[in-house]
């Protein structure tokens, strides 16, 4: 049985006919060419648009544009021009779904599509957002306490 298979925008291709200029062709090519190959296979694979489409977009009843936005939001991410901490909101702004939708859609997002590649995504955009992201370091001096001074001191 030979079933035909919709071919859908990848986040790579989603906009990429509509870039005019050679250079802005050129540069997004490099962007995408230079992320580890984890993000990149995300990114141009029709595997990624089939779950986008097939999946997520049916899930939350999402219209034809709103998965096409789903598709940029992903994109953005994967090339750090979205900081995943504002996901959930820039979900909801360009989708126009209330937060717990966007909250769900987010979830199914990262469990579905940048799983695979989260250690990659986590890597680029702490690069990439370090303003935004703080690091837990743990603090070296001010909450260790010195059980061997404290000790001493009481049986002296």
């Amino acid at each position: 049985m030979n079933e035909e298979q919709n071919i859908y925008s990848t986040p790579y291709t989603v906009d990429l006919f509509g870039l005019k200029e050679l250079h802005q062709i050129t540069s997004y090519m490099e962007r995408a060419k230079a992320l580890p190959k984890s993000m990149v296979y995300v990114l141009m694979d029709q595997s990624t648009a089939r779950v986008i489409n097939e999946q997520i977009g049916p899930q939350f009843k999402l219209s034809p544009d709103q998965i096409k936005d789903l598709t940029r939001i992903v994109r953005d991410v994967l090339l750090s021009s979205l900081y995943v901490g504002n996901l959930v909101q820039e979900i909801g702004k360009r989708l126009g779904v209330d937060e717990p939708t966007a909250k769900q859609i987010a979830t199914a997002l990262v469990e579905q599509v940048f799983k695979s590649a989260m250690d990659d995504i986590k890597a680029l955009q702490v690069a990439t957002f370090k303003d935004r992201i703080q690091q837990k370091t743990p603090q070296q001096e001010g909450n260790v306490i010195n059980l061997r001074d404290r000790i001493s001191k009481s049986t002296n």
